[in-house]
C-alpha cells in the first residue's frame, strides 16, 4: 500500500497535538514571565521596591 496506514495518521496527530500544547504552555509561561517583571505591577518589581501588596481588594501586607 502507497498510503499511509492508520496507525502513522494517529501517531502524527497526537505529535501535532502535543506539540501545539509545548507551544501554548510556553506562551502561557512567557505572558507569565512578562506580567510578573512589569514595571508598573509586576510583583517581583514590588517586591524590589519593598511596597506592599493588596490581597483581595481589601487587605494590605507589607513586604
Amino acid at each position: 500500500m502507497t498510503g499511509s496506514s492508520t496507525a502513522d495518521r494517529v501517531l502524527a496527530f497526537i505529535t501535532n497535538l502535543l506539540l501545539a500544547g509545548i507551544i501554548v504552555l510556553l506562551a502561557m509561561f512567557l505572558i507569565e514571565l512578562k506580567r510578573m517583571t512589569n514595571d508598573e505591577k509586576g510583583i517581583v518589581v514590588r517586591i524590589a521596591r519593598d511596597e506592599s501588596i493588596q490581597v483581595e481588594g481589601r487587605l494590605s501586607y507589607p513586604l
